[in-house]
């Protein structure tokens, strides 16, 4: 063949492949590199069904549930004993239409108070917690704007956290089975809004009911810094943001499904997909419970409940933690570097000890 036809055919062969769905640097994480620990919980004094969140403040242990009268309990950490509750359903100013989420388990420190920013309704309502505790009511500190997409979860950011960073979704259209890309958006103190998505196209064997299901997941910001992570729910791996410098990357469970290998067909198969149910931090640490290796690890552990996956921010896996007590939430006690483990289905919570 001469040269000039061989360049050609090169051109277009080069020209023809398929960018990859997600745009930026992927790690591949390998869990064969981390030293392995058993973890087994010890069972505490706690139970409350449907939690949907555990995270601990200061002393504090809040957890996100729903007692028919208030959606938040306080626990002092120590004793296990409940201080209070708070987060009434209402339309009143300090009161919710709707169950207030708190997903990401943002908090942060204003004037030496601790604020809790609540999600309802698409507005945003900043509780300061320790005010609240003091008075024995929910206390609202600052009511924000409605966030503009309502498929998605958002953190605060910046000196005064008056900045709004979302991980959304994406939409699906019954016009194309494709629909619009999950995206990021930013939205700084004056309203301004910039969005686009860290992916450049859909996977293959892409369908209209799962156009977006397997770029959803969780956000978690570092707590003093500029880091926000996104493990995945259904896919294994984990996104990184600095919301600071607009840097983003991933890493990837090496041997999982990748989004390269397009989405299962058969539907009983994309419904099992479930890799990464909920994650809990420190300033130096992200710890995420990972069981896409579920099956696998069964034929040789048939006590296994998954592994809770220690990283630093910057995505490198530290330790590898094995678990044999169902739990699907975690938290972090900074103060004490004990981690949480709760069961949603059934309400217990386990302590796990120390893990620096």
């Amino acid at each position: 063949m001469p040269a000039v036809c061989l360049a050609i055919v090169l051109i277009v062969a080069s020209s023809c492949k398929e960018e990859p769905c997600y745009k930026y640097d992927v790690t591949e994480l390998h869990l064969s590199t981390a030293p392995d620990e058993f973890l087994r919980g010890t069972l505490l004094p706690v139970g409350m069904e449907d939690v949907s969140a555990i995270y601990c403040i200061d002393s504090l242990l809040l957890v996100n549930s729903y007692d028919y009268i208030h959606y938040y309990t306080v626990y002092n950490i120590n004793t296990f004993d409940s201080i209070m509750s708070f987060g009434r359903k209402g339309r009143a100013g300090y009161e919710f239409t709707e169950a207030p989420g708190n997903s990401t388990k943002q908090v942060y420190q204003r004037n030496g108070d601790w604020m809790v920013p609540l999600m309802s309704g698409g507005v945003s309502k900043e509780v300061n917690l320790s005010k609240t505790i003091e008075k024995g009511t929910t206390v609202v500190e600052r009511t924000s704007r409605g966030v503009p997409y309502y498929n998605g979860t958002a953190i605060f950011y910046g000196d005064d956290y008056e900045k709004l960073f979302m991980s959304f979704n994406g939409e699906s259209s019954e016009l194309n089975d494709q629909g619009r890309l999950p995206g990021i958006v930013y939205i700084d103190e004056n309203d301004s809004v910039e969005e686009f998505s860290v992916y450049s196209r859909f996977p293959h064997n892409n369908t209209f009911a799962k156009a977006s299901d397997f770029y959803s997941g969780n956000i978690y910001k570092q707590p003093e810094g500029s880091i926000v992570a996104q493990p995945l729910y259904q896919m294994s791996y984990i996104l990184f943001y600095d919301v600071e410098h607009r840097k983003y990357h991933a890493v990837h469970i090496s041997g999982a499904r990748s989004f390269e290998d397009g989405i299962p067909e058969d539907e009983e198969e994309q419904n099992s997909m479930a890799f990464q149910d909920d994650a809990a931090f420190s300033e130096d640490y992200l710890f995420v419970h990972y069981w896409g290796d579920y099956a696998s690890m069964l034929e040789t552990d048939p006590e296994y409940k998954g592994r809770i996956l220690q990283l630093d921010w910057n995505g490198n896996l530290i330790k590898s933690y094995i678990l044999h007590d169902w739990i699907n939430r975690l938290a972090y006690d900074s103060s004490t570097h004990i981690l949480y483990g709760a069961n949603f289905w059934s309400g217990e919570f386990y302590s796990f000890g120390e893990i620096q």
